[in-house]
C-alpha cells in the first residue's frame, strides 16, 4: 500500500483514499487475483496499462481508465469476474476499485497527494497524475 491517494482536481473529493499501486511486471500480472474483496476506500492502480482482466478474482469492481494526463478516458462498473476489459484509446493506467464505488466521470481529472499531506518524492510511475 502507497501512502497516497487520488483526488478530482476539479472538486477535490477523493476517489481512493489508499491506493495500491501496480507497477512493475509481475504486480500488474497478478492486480487483485485471488483476493476475498477489495476494501471501500482502497484502489489498484496499474501502471503503465492498457487492458484488464479479471480472470481468478472472487469479485466484480469497477474499472477507471486514464490516459497520461490523468484524464478518466471510461468507466466500467461492476465488471463481474471472469471478463476482459479492453480499454479506450490513450489508455496509459487502469484504476481498479470495487464495485459501484466509481466516483468519476469520462473527462475528469485526477490529480494525486499523499494521505499525510507531507513533502515526498513521487515513483516516476506516478507522476503522470502531477497537477
Amino acid at each position: 500500500m502507497t501512502p497516497f491517494a487520488l483526488v478530482d482536481r476539479e472538486t477535490g473529493l477523493p476517489v481512493v483514499e489508499r491506493l495500491e499501486l501496480a507497477s512493475s511486471f509481475w504486480s500488474r500480472f497478478k492486480g487483485l487475483q485471488f483476493r476475498r474483496e477489495l476494501p471501500r476506500g482502497t484502489g489498484m492502480l496499474l501502471v503503465p496499462c492498457g487492458s484488464i482482466h479479471t480472470m481468478w478474482m472472487r469479485f466484480a469492481i469497477d474499472v477507471v481508465f486514464l490516459s497520461v494526463e490523468g484524464t478518466v478516458l471510461g468507466v466500467a462498473r461492476n465488471v463481474a469476474p471472469w471478463r476482459l476489459s479492453p480499454a479506450p484509446s490513450g489508455t496509459h493506467a487502469v484504476l481498479e476499485l470495487p464495485a459501484d464505488s466509481a466516483s468519476v466521470l469520462p473527462g475528469a481529472h485526477l490529480q494525486i497527494m499523499r494521505c499525510d499531506r507531507t513533502p515526498i518524492p513521487l515513483p516516476a510511475s506516478l507522476r503522470f497524475l502531477c497537477a
